[in-house]
């Protein structure tokens, strides 16, 4: 997973497999913007399969940008990533381009 900062918003592109070995490093990434009140910006294209672990983590990053009243958006997400959400009832709680 690579992240980058510019202005104030924290641009994540996820690895392609959301597995619960990546989980610790995601929730470090979106720790660490959350600390800096970045909005967070996730690029998803690349996402072949997603767990639950990395899931949750994902919804509660987008929770914490909402209730911080800062920007949160899935841009670029992959059918995987999609299809995940969809399967878990999160998918209307999270803003995703594909």
């Amino acid at each position: 997973m690579k992240l980058e900062v510019s202005d104030q918003t924290a641009t994540i592109e996820l690895a392609p497999s959301l597995d619960i070995f990546v989980a610790e490093e995601l929730l470090a990434l979106f720790v660490d913007a959350d600390n800096q009140s970045l909005d967070l910006n996730i690029n998803a294209q690349g996402v072949e399969k997603a767990s639950t672990a990395c899931l949750q983590i994902i919804h509660s990053a987008a929770v914490s940008c909402i209730e911080a009243d800062r920007a949160f958006q899935i841009t670029e997400a992959s059918d995987a990533l999609v299809t995940a959400f969809k399967d878990l009832g999160l998918y209307s709680k999270i803003t995703m381009r594909s």
